[in-house]
């Protein structure tokens, strides 16, 4: 069986026994496995995260934030 996909970066086609994947990029690798490596591709490609700038001393927004990225 053959996958194709459209993808913003580059074309994706898959080569499987649905269950074990036969093109050379990825043979003998799980076709879930090599399915989840794609999407996670695609996803970063459309995703900007911008880093967080602060200014001056904010010491308790520092601190608020850093308590909430531990919490999840």
């Amino acid at each position: 069986m053959i996958e194709r996909w459209l993808s913003s970066n580059r074309p994706i086609q898959i080569e499987h026994d649905e269950h074990f994947v036969r093109s050379r990029e990825n043979n003998g690798q799980p076709i879930s496995a090599v399915r989840e490596e794609r999407i996670q591709e695609e996803v970063e490609a459309q995703i900007e995260v911008k880093p967080l700038k602060l200014r001056g001393k904010s010491g308790r927004m520092l601190a608020e934030v850093s308590f909430a990225g531990t919490s999840f």
